[in-house]
């Protein structure tokens, strides 16, 4: 303050100014920091939470349609009366589901295999692309005989490398309560890596 005093009239009122606007410039960049930091936050906020609904969305939608497919399995006469065939062998039993099953599967983006173990222990596997998949093992076949609910199983993959993630119910006949066996639908992963790609394509 000392020093101020010594100095012109016309200096100090420099000085001051070059400090006033000093300060002010100051609280002027920290204020517009903090409001562009809460709007990039709030921005980020509402775009993640969206993001997350649609992909929420588009896996229930998923689901949807698997759940869809085999309730229309349950109540498939065809399949039932083939099973029940005791003229026939295993082959021409296999030969004619395969026949069913490509006509049957609409959903094949979604569900690349399907198996199905029936109750005297026959395993029919079919694949929408004509590709080997892995079979299910021991375990997760006791696992869906003890639920009463879908069970979701383990990753397995075909020949080629692709992935599929297990869901599988036991298979009774929707009208008689007749067991079957048990269904087990492989969904593709590819069909989630395309929901997350959709989603993340439009950042």
């Amino acid at each position: 303050m000392k020093y101020l005093r010594q100095l012109k009239i016309r200096n100090r009122i420099g000085i001051i100014l070059l400090l006033g606007l000093f300060l002010f410039s100051t609280l002027v960049f920290k204020v517009s920091k903090t409001i562009s930091q809460n709007v990039i936050y709030n921005y980020l906020y509402d775009y993640i939470s969206l993001s997350q609904k649609e992909m929420i969305a588009g896996i229930e939608l998923l689901i949807d349609q698997v759940n869809m497919f085999a309730v229309r399995m349950l109540v498939n006469q065809d399949i039932y009366s083939l099973f029940n065939n005791r003229l026939l062998s295993f082959q021409e039993k296999k030969e004619k589901l395969m026949h069913i099953l490509d006509e049957f599967l609409i959903y094949k983006n979604a569900i690349g295999g399907i198996v199905i173990v029936t109750a005297d222990g026959e395993l029919y596997s079919y694949s929408s692309n004509g590709t080997t998949i892995q079979k299910p093992d021991d375990v997760y076949i006791k696992q869906l005989e003890s639920s009463q609910t879908p069970v979701w199983g383990p990753i397995l993959k075909d020949i080629e490398g692709n992935a599929y993630i297990l869901l599988g119910r036991k298979y009774r006949n929707f009208y008689t309560g007749q067991k079957l066996g048990y269904l087990i639908l492989y969904i593709r992963e590819t069909a989630l890596l395309d929901i997350y790609a959709d989603i993340v394509g439009k950042w």
